[in-house]
């Protein structure tokens, strides 16, 4: 049964308040879009359900990201008021360009610099749940890990942690971390768990173990911050919280204009890239990520509070899923013969989780040795699916959906995308409610 949701308590006077920490800018209608900009086929909204959460205050961190913007789509579709927080005013557009028609429902929140203390302050209060992703992207850095990724994974993790238990009033936190999380991301089997060994990267080749050090130790940052504030505070009404940990994240974007994070990897799969070696990974429908996330705020509160969960479709082989778009979409790459069997998809059970705040290495059977974090194996996702309800879609229409909206866009020009197919299962939902259709 969902939890019950306290009443909201945000007033809107304005359409732009500006307090010392954040620009508060609210998107409204089509002046909020930005206009001219090439887009493919957008993701809509399913029909709202009437077991809808209209008195949900929901901030979202990285709202402009991949995942961010679906987290968002989401929310929306449950009637909740969102607070999306964004880096910078280019972000701040792309959500405004997203969700056009949406008044009141969303505001957008301009945080340059999230790791200062109390930056977060007023953007929290009032709200009753937090959906925080807890690292920037892998595309985030740009030679210097410190300012690009560790600060604002770390000490912004922790800003908006100590926000949240300043205001009070929040009941819910979703941490949206990364199962790179549970892998050695030390470049080096001598080095210690340490923010400075975290820090040596060499190149932009190695930035996927610097996310993944982030991630670590953003995650567990958190949950020192959750642990200590539940065992001092005298409150009974000390928030919850739970962390997800997806694998590889695919999918369509809410608005394509561009193939961004691990949708690269699917890019360069149709291009032929990925030819020889294993080249298998585990991946997820971005939409069952959001989904998962939603549920981590509304669901059980019984089964989730203080847990970490693996979110994984399963396993697939890159140049596998290359050969099935190249065939379907009539992309051409001569001299190459690749079977074109069914996506080889895997979930086993293991043992592979780790306790709140403890050491975020992963355990198994086997002993424990330096890995490249994407290389884990057996990962149990029977927890998601039986305490978050998620319901894993097919690897293939994720994929087949990404390459579906690249028609009339430059990506899909690149390709040379010829469509030889109908539309899919998933991707045909009904479109986005405008302020006076449903909206509270």
């Amino acid at each position: 049964m969902p939890r019950p949701i306290l009443p909201s308590l945000l007033t809107t006077t304005s359409s732009i308040i500006t307090p010392f920490s954040a620009s508060f800018i609210m998107a409204t209608s089509s002046e909020q879009a930005v206009g001219g900009r090439p887009r493919g086929p957008s993701i809509s909204i399913p029909p709202i359900e009437p077991s809808a959460y209209p008195s949900a205050v929901v901030v979202v961190t990285q709202a402009a990201s991949f995942p961010g913007l679906h987290v968002v789509r989401e929310l929306l579709s449950l009637k909740a008021h969102v607070r999306a927080v964004v880096a910078s005013q280019d972000e701040a557009n792309d959500v405004a360009d997203a969700f056009v028609g949406m008044g009141q429902a969303l505001r957008i929140l301009l945080v340059p610099d999230p790791w200062v203390p109390g930056r977060f302050d007023d953007i929290i209060k009032g709200s009753s749940h937090l959906v925080h992703f807890v690292s920037p992207r892998e595309c985030s850095y740009h030679g210097n890990a410190e300012l690009d990724m560790l600060t604002p994974a770390v000490e912004g993790s922790c800003s908006i942690l100590q926000s949240a238990i300043r205001a009070g009033g929040l009941e819910w936190v979703a941490l949206v971390s990364s199962v790179t999380a549970l892998g050695d991301y030390r470049l080096s089997p001598t080095e210690d768990l340490t923010r400075q060994a975290a820090g040596k990267v060499r190149g932009a080749g190695e930035a996927h173990m610097l996310f993944a050090a982030c991630n670590a130790m953003a995650e567990q940052a958190c949950w020192q911050i959750w642990e200590t504030h539940r065992l001092q505070s005298d409150k009974p009404d000390v928030f919850g919280m739970t962390s997800l940990l997806p694998v590889n994240i695919c999918g369509p974007e809410v608005v394509p204009r561009a193939m961004r994070d691990d949708n690269l990897k699917l890019f360069h799969a149709v291009q032929g890239r990925y030819m020889g070696g294993e080249d298998r990974g585990f991946w997820v429908d971005v939409r069952d990520v959001a989904m998962a996330a939603c549920e981590a705020l509304f669901g059980d509160i019984s089964a989730t509070n203080g847990r970490r969960y693996i979110l994984s479709a399963g396993q697939a082989w890159l140049p596998e899923l290359g050969a099935m778009i190249r065939m379907e979409k009539g992309i051409p790459l001569p001299d190459i013969d690749i079977s074109l069997a069914s996506s080889s998809l895997r979930t086993s059970a293991s043992t592979l989780s780790a306790a709140p705040g403890s050491d975020t290495h992963a355990t198994s059977s086997e002993p424990a040795t330096p890995t490249d974090p994407h290389t884990l194996h057996n990962l149990d996702v029977g927890p998601s699916i039986h305490d978050l309800e998620v319901v894993y879609g097919s690897l293939d229409f994720a994929v087949r959906d990404t390459f579906d909206q690249l028609r009339g866009t430059e990506w899909g020009e690149r390709l040379g995308i010829v469509d030889r197919r109908g539309g899919n299962g998933r991707n045909n939902r009904s479109s986005m409610p405008t302020e006076g259709e449903g909206r509270p």
